[in-house]
């Protein structure tokens, strides 16, 4: 919550245990995703699309 108010746009709180990844956005309610949900990225990365699988099954090596 700090960070966003310093000025950041975008959060993951990646949680190992659930295997779901928690998004912030500033003035936005968190979002959770999980399995095949796709992340939302910042706009200079408008073309990466990566799911929750693929950040645990990187995470698994």
């Amino acid at each position: 919550m700090f960070c966003l108010s310093q000025g950041t746009k975008i959060a993951w709180l990646i949680d190992p245990v659930d295997e779901s990844v928690m998004i912030f956005k500033p003035e936005q309610f968190p979002e959770i995703k999980s399995d095949e949900g796709i992340l939302p990225v910042l706009d200079d990365l408008d073309g990466l699309q990566l799911s929750v699988k693929d950040i645990f099954n990187w995470l698994s090596y």
